[in-house]
């Protein structure tokens, strides 16, 4: 038997070995086998003189011994799966130990912050910073000498301009986020006014915030007419003038327009043809503009010849001019009428995009001129009472 069987490490139950046994009778080995209460993971005769055998690791000294006194030979033992690489690792003492001592410096790195990150702190930015190293807080600090909270409130009163401060150390990042004051909106005017609309519709719903209502739900309504009066009734019965606000949503409509070419133009060489040649260098060539032929449009050939071979960059460059002639094609009606439509109501709803589309459909005609022309029309929801501005800012609509 291998000496190094008798003297190698202890092994967990949970790893393999693999051995080939050598000798005659191998029925009788697997029953003595049986009869020690050692089972074999694996068994599998190569021929009438060998087994090929999978055993828990810590049989294999037992099964070493049981073949040595009964006549058997092992031949071939080496670790399986988990059990060669643990033994493969405990033969490299020195990576057990650096890995060790990484996993130590790894865990000693973690105790301190490395990266100090200030988020929204706009101009105050170059200030903060240098208040968080006047107070000692910079990368290489240790984590247990951060008090996030007493830092917050610090940082608040040095800073009553910015609304609030939050201050959070993540894995070795100290996180400072700023958020400064929203400065409120306008107050709505206070000189009386009416309030009229700002596009064409019908209107579907009315909500008078002050002012009294001129119109109803199905009421149309046209660009520049008033919508909400200025003026209400006092308890005597008098009209009292106030700025008018409030909330008018209203169908509204819209469209876009696209023309598309009906047929494309396509290159034919007319057989034509034009050719110059120069001697090129890196540094110059010769001529330094050659003249080109007299086309409308023309395509250009180039052939470079070596002169020197690869000893000299020199090379004769030869430009092949031939003229080509642009005929119009017609192209598929269909193809033509759907490309027209799907940009038409590309553009449409990109120009409404935010609102709530409730209908869509397009209109296309074929003009004299060579083009299609497509017009998608579309209805959506709106509030009379916002400007259009581009139709980039909708109001909040009810589904």
């Amino acid at each position: 038997m291998p000496k190094h069987i008798l003297s190698r490490l202890p092994m967990p139950r949970w790893t393999r070995h693999r051995f080939t046994l050598m000798g005659l009778n191998l029925e009788r080995f697997l029953n003595t086998l049986q009869k020690e209460e050692i089972t074999l993971l694996r068994a599998a005769r190569t021929d009438r003189r060998s087994l090929d055998c999978v055993c828990r690791s810590a049989d294999l000294e037992r099964i070493a011994a049981i073949a040595a006194e009964k006549g058997w030979r092992l031949e071939n033992v080496a670790p399986l799966g988990a059990g060669a690489r643990l033994r493969q690792l405990l033969r490299r003492p020195g990576l057990i130990a650096g890995a060790l001592l990484t996993f130590a410096l790894l865990a000693a790195a973690m105790q301190f912050v490395w990266l100090v990150r200030i988020e929204g702190a706009g101009a105050y930015q170059a200030d903060i910073t240098a208040y968080l190293a006047q107070e000692g807080i910079r990368p290489g600090v240790r984590k247990t000498e951060l008090d996030a909270g007493r830092l917050a409130l610090l940082l608040q009163r040095r800073y009553p301009e910015v609304a609030w401060f939050r201050v959070y150390v993540n894995n070795v990042t100290l996180t400072v986020e700023c958020t400064q004051g929203v400065p409120a909106p306008p107050l709505p005017a206070a000189e009386p006014c009416d309030l009229t609309a700002a596009r064409d519709g019908v209107v579907q719903t009315v909500e008078v915030y002050a002012g009294t209502a001129v119109v109803q739900p199905g009421d149309a309504v046209r660009s520049g007419q008033v919508i909400i009066r200025g003026e209400e009734r006092g308890r005597d019965g008098e009209t009292l003038p106030v700025a008018a606000r409030g909330r008018v949503i209203a169908q509204c409509w819209t469209q876009t327009a696209v023309r598309v070419p009906v047929a494309e133009m396509q290159s034919r060489e007319t057989g034509r043809s034009s050719t110059t040649r120069r001697l090129c260098t890196p540094w110059f060539s010769f001529p330094s503009e050659p003249e080109s032929p007299d086309y409308l449009t023309s395509r250009l050939y180039l052939t470079d010849t070596p002169l020197a071979g690869c000893f000299f960059p020199i090379w004769l460059r030869t430009a092949e001019y031939r003229e080509v002639e642009l005929i119009p094609v017609p192209r598929p009606q269909e193809q033509v009428k759907e490309e027209a439509e799907a940009a038409a109501l590309s553009l449409l709803r990109e120009k409404l995009r935010g609102y709530r589309i409730t209908g869509e459909w397009t209109e296309t005609e074929t003009g004299a001129d060579g083009y299609l022309y497509a017009t998608a029309h579309a209805g959506y929801m709106a509030d009379l009472c916002l400007p259009k501005e581009g139709f980039r800012t909708p109001a909040a609509l009810p589904e």
